[in-house]
């Protein structure tokens, strides 16, 4: 591909026709975003950070610049709304199915001589399910239940696939531990599994906005965690800057890869 100009799989932008320098990049970023609007602006044009693993997929695209200065950077509440739009049209493709086998994978290869426990969560219906699969592999599952606006706590719920706990109808109209279950602190082997609506290039997870797993990973103890979501390839690499309080994953699982950030 030759500098200043766009591939993309479905549409072609005309050429953009000025030097490739720093002071060429806002005017030339401003013209790009209202060129492409049905992207919606979710993801970052200028790749040059890329997280691991190659760019692939028909909705993919690449531009050789540098990364767009702050100014240039998408509002998180712009991003969100438009990845929680994308998921529940995901959700309803065959790319699902794809996500799933690869979330076994990544299961399967985690549970070899790794008898930890998985700190899950039961999905809203515009989430993926990380659910099923833990219990058909006879996973230990801790799940959350809300305390208040900014506190979440973890109880057990399933013991090598098999409930010892009822779930009721909690906060948000979300499936929790009920009141006779027991809680539980992390150690070292254990997983958490962080619900996550789209993810930057570095690996910084965007959530719904209430920054409850932001404030638990820095707790001692959550903090050594290890961590991981589930996002469609087209979430990821999104053009926004983390902040102080924002959670790295480790590992990221989509439709086509699993992606480390190390």
């Amino acid at each position: 591909m030759r500098p200043g100009k766009i591939e993309l799989a479905h549409r072609r932008a005309p050429p953009l026709n000025y030097a490739i320098t720093e002071e060429s990049v806002k005017p030339g970023y401003a013209g790009f975003r209202e060129d492409l609007q049905f992207l919606d602006g979710l993801q970052n044009p200028y790749p040059a950070r890329k997280s691991a693993g190659s760019y692939h997929g028909t909705d993919r695209f690449a531009f050789p610049m540098n990364p767009p200065a702050k100014s240039d950077r998408m509002d998180k509440t712009l991003i969100r709304q438009s990845a929680l739009k994308y998921w529940k049209e995901f959700l309803a493709t065959p790319a699902a199915a794809a996500m799933a086998r690869n979330w076994q994978k990544f299961l399967r290869e985690r549970m070899q001589g790794n008898q930890g426990a998985y700190f899950g969560f039961y999905a809203l219906p515009s989430e993926f399910d990380v659910m099923s699969d833990l219990r058909m592999l006879g996973a230990t599952v801790h799940l959350p239940r809300v305390l208040s606006k900014t506190e979440i706590t973890f109880y057990r719920y399933l013991e090598q696939g098999e409930p010892v706990t009822a779930l009721v109808k909690g906060s948000f109209g979300i499936q929790e531990p009920g009141p006779d279950a027991r809680p539980v602190d992390p150690t070292p082997a254990d997983i958490l599994i962080v619900p996550s609506v789209s993810a930057n290039a570095e690996g910084y997870r965007l959530g719904r906005g209430g920054g409850y797993y932001d404030r638990l990973a820095e707790k001692e103890g959550f903090r050594q965690m290890y961590k991981c979501a589930l996002i469609p390839e087209k979430l990821l690499d999104a053009a926004f800057k983390e902040e102080s309080h924002d959670l790295r994953l480790n590992k990221i699982v989509t439709e086509e890869r699993i992606v480390s950030y190390p």
